[in-house]
C-alpha cells in the first residue's frame, strides 16, 4: 500500500510540475536547451589570478568581500578579492590537512575539519582560537544550516557475525560547539534520474548542503548527481512541487537530491553533462559541454560550484584563474 501511494504521488507531482512549467512558459515544451551562453544565467563574472603556491582552488566560499578556498594540499586561504590579489594562508599543513571547512560569518570564524577527527577554530585573520575532537568518523563535507552543523560522514564498524568490516555513510547533526545531537539516515526518494543505480557506498562521498529558499525554512540535504541527465528536467519539476508543498524535508532522515539547489538556479554536473534549471521561469539547459563563456572566452564551462550559502554566486576554475560568477537574481 505504501509503495502504491508513493507511485501515485510521484505521478501527481510530475503532472503538476508539467502544468506549472507550461503556465510559466506557454509556448514551451518539456525539453531542455542543448546549447547556452554563460550570460544567459550570469550577470557578472570576476577573474581572479592566483599565485602558483595556492595550487588549484576548491571549496570556495564567499562572505562579503572575503573569499576563502582550499588548495589541493589541504591548506586554507583567504583573499579580500576587491582590494587584493594576494591570498593569505590561514592554516599550516604541519598542524592539519583540511578536508572540509565552514564559515561562521556571525561569529567571524572558520571551522576547519581534518582528515581525521580534528576540528580547529580560526578567526578570519588566521588566529587559532581552539581545537576540538570529534567521535571517530571520516568527514566528507559539512554545512551550517539553521543553528546546527551537519556533516556527511563515513563510519567503519566490525561485524562479528560476518567477521568483516562494513562501511556506511550518514549525516551527523551537531550544535555550534560540535556536541553531537543525533545521527540521520539518508533517504533516497524516487527520483527518475537514479533509476535504481543509486548506491550509497563510500565511492560516492555525498556532499551535504543546505537549501535556504523554501517557504518552510532552511533544509539540510545531500547532493548526489546522477550518471545521466535524461530525467533531470522531470525531477526538477517534481522537486519544485515537493518543496512548495513542504514534502522535501523529512523528520526521519536527510533527503538525497539529484540537483544542487541555488537561490534561483538548480544544477547538476557529471563528466558527460551539465544540467541547469531556472526555478523561476522553468527554462532548462542540458549541455554536453557546458555553458560557453562569453565573458572571458575561456571555452566551455563544465561545472559551476556554489560560492555562497544563498546560492546566488558560483565559481569555476581554468588553470590558475578563479572566476567568480554572480548569477542573475
Amino acid at each position: 500500500m505504501k509503495r502504491t501511494f508513493q507511485v501515485l504521488l510521484l505521478a501527481l507531482l510530475i503532472l503538476c510540475g508539467g502544468k506549472a512549467y507550461r503556465l510559466l512558459n506557454p509556448d514551451a515544451t518539456l525539453q531542455s536547451e542543448t546549447s547556452g551562453r554563460l550570460s544567459e544565467i550570469a550577470g557578472e563574472v570576476t577573474a581572479i589570478a592566483l599565485p602558483p603556491e595556492a595550487g588549484s582552488p576548491r571549496v570556495v566560499k564567499l562572505v562579503g568581500d572575503h573569499l576563502f578556498f582550499l588548495s589541493d594540499e589541504g591548506i586554507l586561504y583567504r583573499l579580500d578579492y576587491r582590494t587584493s590579489r594576494r591570498p593569505e594562508r590561514l592554516t599550516r599543513p604541519e598542524e592539519m590537512r583540511v578536508a572540509a571547512y565552514l564559515v561562521d560569518a556571525p561569529h567571524q570564524r572558520l571551522i576547519a575539519m581534518g582528515n581525521t577527527n580534528d576540528v580547529f577554530y580560526y578567526s578570519f585573520s588566521g588566529e587559532l582560537l581552539h581545537k576540538e575532537k570529534l567521535p571517530q568518523g571520516r568527514i566528507h563535507s559539512a554545512v551550517l544550516c539553521g543553528k546546527h552543523i551537519w556533516t556527511a560522514e563515513e563510519h567503519t564498524a566490525f561485524d562479528a557475525d560476518t567477521q568483516a568490516f562494513s562501511t556506511k555513510q550518514d549525516v551527523e547533526e551537531y550544535d555550534p560547539a560540535f556536541r553531537p545531537i543525533r545521527s540521520h539516515p539518508l533517504l533516497t526518494a524516487s527520483w527518475l534520474s537514479y533509476q535504481g543505480e543509486l548506491r550509497l557506498s563510500p565511492a560516492f562521498q555525498l556532499g551535504v548542503t543546505c537549501y535556504e529558499q523554501t517557504p518552510f525554512g532552511k533544509i539540510p540535504y545531500a547532493y548526489l548527481p546522477p550518471s545521466h541527465s535524461g530525467q533531470l528536467l522531470l525531477d526538477s519539476l517534481m522537486l519544485h512541487g515537493r518543496i512548495q508543498r513542504g514534502l522535501f524535508a523529512d523528520d526521519e532522515g536527510i533527503p538525497v537530491s539529484p540537483l544542487r539547489l541555488g537561490k534561483r538556479y538548480w544544477m547538476a554536473s557529471a563528466p558527460s553533462y551539465f544540467f541547469c534549471f531556472d526555478s523561476r521561469s522553468g527554462r532548462s539547459w542540458n549541455l554536453a559541454e557546458g555553458f560557453d563563456d562569453d565573458f572571458y572566452h575561456t571555452g566551455h564551462i563544465h561545472t559551476l560550484r556554489p560560492a555562497n550559502a544563498e546560492g546566488s554566486s558560483c565559481y569555476f576554475c581554468k588553470g590558475q584563474e578563479l572566476y567568480l560568477v554572480r548569477l542573475k537574481a
